[in-house]
Order: structure tokens, then sequence, then C-alpha cells
């Protein structure tokens, strides 16, 4: 039997391009692996609508109303290589019952403080990190896959909608997410840039992976290059 790699993307906040980053990364990977993707961040299921308005889509969609549905469908789809689970932007039963399943949590953030405090807080006079509200999610996940089932649970920072343009903002949060990096435990993503092309395909049920080579300019081509860059992460953590 397969061995999907079950990749959750989650945030406790809201707004953090969570749906973009699923549909965006389905789309790349289901050029040449079997993926499915699972809808559970109810009432607004915004990948479900998206797959709606896609046509000829080369993965398949789920979109799970009851998450204590979620582990069963799971086992019952090993044939996929990938399965994306879209979570709530809060902390739920649905977002617990990702936690308790997925291999590895994808999280996207903005390059906003407040983005950053929910991952840890930096202490400029003890020069320590706290973890967050979110970073402590995290940790009780891995305890808990750990001790239930003898397993490692990953987590891949991704920063996403940031300027085009370099802002000084941006740097410091930047160092600051490469100096939690080993504390916390999380791999750090380059990271996925604020595109237009991004949120119109969006609302079409298409991607940058969808365009034809005429279509492509020098900013889709980029645009495509970060996707792969979170998917060359999810390929290597799983070789450890």
């Amino acid at each position: 039997m397969m061995n999907s790699k079950i990749i959750a993307v989650s945030n406790i906040k809201g707004g953090t391009g969570k749906s973009t980053i699923c549909a965006n990364l389905a789309v790349a990977l289901s050029a040449n692996s079997k993926v499915l993707t699972i809808d559970i961040d109810k009432p607004q299921f915004t990948l479900n609508n998206y797959f709606r308005h896609k046509e000829n889509p080369k993965f398949d969609h789920i979109k799970l109303e009851d998450e204590n549905q979620l582990e069963q469908i799971i086992e019952d789809n090993k044939k996929y290589d990938y399965i994306i689970i879209d979570t709530p932007g809060s902390l739920n039963n649905a977002m617990k019952k990702a936690c308790e399943l997925a291999d590895i949590f994808l999280t996207p953030i903005s390059d906003s403080r407040f983005d950053l405090d929910v991952i840890g807080q930096f202490s400029p006079e003890d020069k320590k990190f706290t973890p967050g509200c979110y970073a402590n999610i995290i940790w009780d996940a891995r305890k808990h896959k750990l001790i239930k089932r003898k397993e490692q649970l990953k987590w891949i920072i991704v920063p996403n909608k940031l300027s085009v343009r370099i802002t000084n903002n941006q740097r410091k949060i930047m160092i600051l997410l490469k100096k939690m990096q080993s504390s916390l435990g999380f791999s750090l993503c380059s990271g996925v840039k604020d595109r237009v092309v991004f949120k119109e395909l969006f609302n079409e049920g298409k991607t940058v992976f969808d365009l034809p080579p005429s279509k492509l300019n020098i900013s889709n081509i980029s645009a495509k290059n970060e996707i792969r860059s979170i998917i060359f992460h999810i390929n290597n953590l799983n070789k450890d």
C-alpha cells in the first residue's frame, strides 16, 4: 500500500493564503503525482469553491463537513501520493483532527508582527524566544504523534504575501524567523510574493501552473518557482 504524504496547510490566524497555497501545490504536484485535496475549513470552504470553478482538474477533491470522518477518509485513500488538507484558521475540532493525522504542517504567514507572534516572541533583554500559541499547538501535536504513532510531525513555515519589493519590515521578520528556526524546530521556506496573478487565477479556478507557455512572463515564472520551492522542502523533509 502506498505511503501517502499528508500535508496540513494550517495557521490559527485567518487571511494568510492557506487555500491559495493548497490549490497551487495541488496543481503543481498533480503533474507527476496522484493528489487528493480535502477542505475542512468550514463554513467558507474556500478551496472547495476554487475546485468547483476548475476545468478538468488532474487532482481529486473532497469537501468534508464532518471532520470526525477525516481519519477514515485518509485511511481509505492511501493510493494518493499526496493528501493536502486545508484547515480552519482557528483552533477547533477540525484543526485538532488535522494535527493528529498530518505528517507535515505547512504554515503560511505574512510579514506582519502579529503573524509572527503566533509563532514566537523575541525578548530583546535576554535574547531568547518564547514559543507563541501556534508553536505550542505544533509542539503538542508532535508529542501526540510521537507517543501514539511513533512518527515525527514535521513543520514548514512559508512566508507568504510578501511585497515584491523587499521592505525593511520583511527583512526584520525573515531575520527573526531564521533565529527561531532551530529552537522551534521548523524548516523555513524562501517565501511567496504577493502577486496579483495568484489572486486573479484563483478566482477563475486556475493557478500559474495552468498557464500556457505563451502567457508566461517573468513574474509568472517566478511565481511557479516559489511554489516549487515549497515542494522541494516537502520532499526533502520526507527523506529524513
